[in-house]
Formats: structure tokens, sequence, C-alpha cells
């Protein structure tokens, strides 16, 4: 099911990505939040709405943003799919979560100067000016 593009993915154009700070990331059932204040100095909130995985790793002293990109082809996206068409009913299973019942996925990848990178596998995107 990766390979198709997710609702709202150009969302990820309205931020200003390089040099952009991490703030916070918030994770529920639903989504993924995570809030970056831009060079510009204004702050977004970008939703990764109906997750199904994520990842961070090798965070060690910086949250300054290089670079973020959206992609349909990623391991990630493959061993979360793997992982549950394993369980009992599989993606045909309908999920408590609309955006996740769309059942199409891309990787929200954003890599931090120091090399580290946080990884989303979302269905959908949106971003706003957070407060």
């Amino acid at each position: 099911m990766s390979g198709q593009s997710i609702q709202g993915a150009v969302a990820i154009h309205q931020v200003l990505w390089p040099d952009a700070e991490l703030e916070s990331v918030e994770i529920d059932y639903d989504c993924v939040t995570i809030v970056v204040r831009e060079s510009t100095g204004q702050t977004k909130r970008i939703k990764c709405l109906g997750h199904i995985g994520y990842e961070c790793l090798g965070i060690w002293d910086e949250a300054i943003i290089e670079t973020a990109t959206l992609s349909s082809v990623d391991s990630l996206i493959d061993c979360c799919i793997e992982l549950i068409e394993r369980r009992p009913g599989g993606l045909e299973a309908a999920s408590g979560n609309p955006e996740r019942n769309r059942r199409r996925w891309n990787l929200l990848s954003i890599i931090f100067i120091d090399g580290s990178e946080l990884k989303v596998v979302a269905a959908g995107l949106s971003v706003e000016m957070a407060r």
C-alpha cells in the first residue's frame, strides 16, 4: 500500500525546514504532532495523522533541522505494514482512526544537522501556526 500519495502531502512545503529548531514531539492514538520554530521565528505545528509507526535514532545534542522530506518508499513503511498484516484481521480490519483507514502511508523524514533522524509513517499531514 505504500507508494501512494497521502492526504495533505503538499503541507510539507508550508514549513521552512532548514535551520528550524525542534520544539517538541507529542504522540497520541490519532496523531504525532511535531512543533518546530522556523529560522524566521514563526512556530509551526505539523500533524502526522493516522500514524502507524515512528522512530527517532541517534539524537545527541542538536535540535536544529537540516532537511525534511516526504517519501512513499522506505523500509520503515514496509516494516509497519508487515507487522500490521501479521495481526488477526491485518490491514482488512478497521481502525478507530479514519485517516489510518485510508490505508495509504508515506514517511516524513526529518534530518537534524548532527545526522540524527526522526521518521514518522502517516496517512495524512497538516500544518498550522502554533500559538
